[in-house]
């Protein structure tokens, strides 16, 4: 048996090549424009195929037909980005993997068929409308009558908050619709409508081996990521001393979720709302880890490095011990500190943040004279003694450490 490995990830697939089976790994173009592979390690690989990205169903499907032909027999697909689980889940029904199919990776890409899951599973979710054509969208006062405003208007199939608004009034609607700014990487131009949730909002994050978590960490966000400024996400870990009943809670809810996916192995990453009668309500679910910081947060706070865990999930290895906390720092937070347009003239040197006791690392995606080519330009881990600190840290970081 063998493994496919869809998308650059150095840390998982040298896991995954160090265990007895054959891995085949697929790379697209942004992997080999801006991943940086690692030709050394993708030399121990038994394949690797380059496809230009993972919507060409042509190369997928010439990929598929080409181990079918040498006679590999595949047991398990990573797929370890969003925008490679259309293309895993295509692999899994050609390749006749078990619980890989095309139907399952919609199910955790298209908003619709995810929180159409969630509502035949019992969980808690929004109403939505779907608007399959945005240049003919339902009447304002049909929206108002199925969902009330104020609404949220996302893609059918993008990620984080990108293209997603809120829209207070029915007199907004037809107009935020036409000026809506879909990024070229969301192919689709279907959006949906759904009613607008009111309340804090946080992110569960697992890996997960036979339906049980292997690792599981809750965070909120410092601001619901509809009132934070563009490229001003951050989250903060949940003690697991100080938010006990508030993490089982979490918990429950993403054990609901998993079964209303059919999810019972590999990375997951769960957004929800908690309303203000404390009602959790979930909003989505990918199956992968979150962006941004996250890995390094839980890193840094745990000592768990969850790319790790889950390449060893799916060699079918027992579950490690758990792992000593790398920092001293009790509570982490993980930010962005966002860009702006034209040319980069300044970014505050390494020198700057090593120096400071509260960042535990960064990440330095901008260079001086560059054009701002990430949303993700600056990213720094954060430690405090406790959660008040720790927002305050935040602050004075985002103050200090700016781009311009």
């Amino acid at each position: 048996m063998a493994m496919v490995f869809c998308k650059w990830e150095p840390v998982a697939l040298g896991v995954l090549l160090c265990g007895e089976e054959p891995v085949h790994v697929i790379l697209d173009q942004w992997d080999l424009d801006f991943g940086h592979p690692d030709d050394a390690l993708l030399e121990q690989a038994a394949s690797v195929y380059r496809i230009s990205d993972f919507n060409s169903l042509e190369e997928l499907a010439a990929v598929a037909t080409d181990l079918r032909l040498r006679g590999v027999e595949v047991r398990r697909i990573a797929s370890f980005a969003e925008f490679s689980q259309y293309g895993a889940g295509l692999l899994g029904q050609l390749l006749g993997v078990a619980g890989e199919s095309l139907e399952s990776a919609v199910a955790v890409r298209d908003k619709r068929a995810m929180k159409a899951r969630f509502r035949e599973g019992g969980v808690p979710c929004a109403r939505f409308v779907s608007i399959p054509d945005p240049a003919s969208p339902p009447e304002p006062d049909e929206i108002a009558r199925s969902l009330g405003f104020p609404v949220v208007v996302k893609p059918v199939s993008g990620m984080g908050a990108m293209a997603t608004v809120r829209i207070d009034r029915a007199e907004d609607f037809v107009p935020a619709l036409r000026s809506l700014n879909i990024p070229p990487v969301v192919r689709s131009r279907q959006l949906m409508a759904e009613e607008y949730v009111e309340g804090e909002e946080f992110h569960a994050d697992a890996v997960w081996s036979g339906g049980e978590p292997w690792h599981f960490t809750v965070g909120r966000y410092v601001r619901p990521r509809l009132s934070a400024s563009p490229g001003e996400e951050g989250s903060i870990l949940l003690d697991r001393a100080e938010h006990v009943e508030l993490i089982a809670e979490a918990e429950k809810l993403h054990r609901a979720v998993n079964s209303a996916m059919g999810l019972t192995s590999g990375a997951s990453h769960l957004e929800f709302f908690r309303t203000r009668e404390g009602e959790l309500v979930a909003s989505e679910i990918a199956s992968r880890f979150g962006g941004g910081p996250l890995l390094d947060m839980v890193l840094a706070r745990d000592g768990v490095d969850l790319r790790r865990l889950w390449a060893l999930e799916l060699l079918g290895e027992p579950r490690p011990a758990e792992a000593a906390p790398r920092h001293g720092w009790t509570h982490v937070a993980g930010i962005n500190i966002p860009g702006g347009a034209g040319a980069v003239t300044h970014v505050p040197s390494r020198d700057e943040l090593d120096a400071d006791p509260h960042v535990i690392t960064y990440h330095i995606n901008c260079a001086v004279g560059e054009e701002i080519a990430t949303p993700w330009p600056l990213m720094l881990v954060l430690g405090a003694a406790g959660e008040p600190e720790l927002r305050q840290v935040i602050e004075d970081a985002r103050a200090r450490y700016t781009i311009r």
